[in-house]
């Protein structure tokens, strides 16, 4: 089950997480009743943008320019270095400002929560919305399917998910 689904307002984010998103239809509009902004550093923005043309026309296409803010984090730490670029820059940035961390990779996320960060990936954030009535059961359960079918969740964390979300609407 997602560990720390329910996150303040500002969160920093890994590049796994947009991916996921990418892929729901919806995705982004439930993020944004969620969190006022979400921050990336440099490194997570030049992951997205492969194949858009650049980081700015990645967020132009995905209509995120007024949401995300492109933040310069400090350099990693050395426990960081087993890390791709975008994990261990969003982790440092996270670090420096105090903030919640979506990111979706088990090991870096294992990491980041021994490093202290809460932390949460998008089916967990799918549930926190479910939960605060941003999004209803039958969208909840439309965006596990879209991450199950890409696989960005396992079918033990679908069914965990179904659970949870049967037992909201008790």
């Amino acid at each position: 089950m997602p560990q720390d689904s329910s996150l303040p307002n500002g969160v920093v984010s890994d590049t796994g997480p947009f991916i996921s998103l990418e892929r729901m239809k919806g995705g982004f509009k439930f993020l944004r009743k969620l969190h006022d902004r979400v921050l990336i550093p440099p490194q997570v923005l030049d992951e997205l943008a492969v194949g858009h043309g650049g980081g700015q026309a990645y967020l132009a296409h995905f209509g995120l320019g007024d949401f995300v803010e492109v933040v310069t984090a400090p350099p990693p730490s050395i426990t960081l270095k087993g890390l791709d670029f975008g994990e261990q820059y969003a982790i440092s940035l996270a670090m420096d400002r105090k903030f919640a961390l979506l990111i979706e990779d088990q090991g870096a996320r294992a990491i980041a929560r021994s490093l202290g960060l809460v932390t949460s990936g998008i089916a967990g954030q799918v549930l926190a919305a479910l939960r605060r009535g941003i999004i209803g059961e039958g969208e909840a359960l439309d965006h596990f399917q879209s991450l199950l079918a890409g696989g960005r969740i396992n079918r033990r964390l679908f069914e965990e998910l179904v659970n949870a979300t049967s037992a909201h609407s008790r």
